[in-house]
């Protein structure tokens, strides 16, 4: 399993629908060079599809309206792992 792989991205949507669990949006990485294709393939298919930013680094850094998150993925994920036993004691 891959980890520690951070995120620069920008998108137009607010925080609400950028962290609710629909089903009706993922984020999608390919290789370098490869963006095209995925974008010509999502067309093809009739998906909605956009290139937001890049992968790699060490930081979660992701832009949208009326906000932004800027972390390390370390301590993201660290927040994240002990939510959980913290909200349910």
């Amino acid at each position: 399993m891959v980890r520690g792989i951070g995120l620069r991205a920008a998108v137009d949507c607010g925080p609400l629908a950028l962290f609710s669990e629909g089903q009706a949006r993922a984020i999608v990485t390919v290789p370098a060079g490869r963006t095209e294709d995925l974008l010509a393939a999502a067309e093809a298919g009739g998906v909605a599809a956009r290139e937001i930013g890049d992968v790699g680094g060490d930081r979660l850094v992701l832009d949208f309206d009326g906000g932004a998150v800027d972390g390390a993925v370390d301590e993201l994920r660290r927040v994240w792992r002990e939510a959980l036993p913290r909200a349910v004691g």
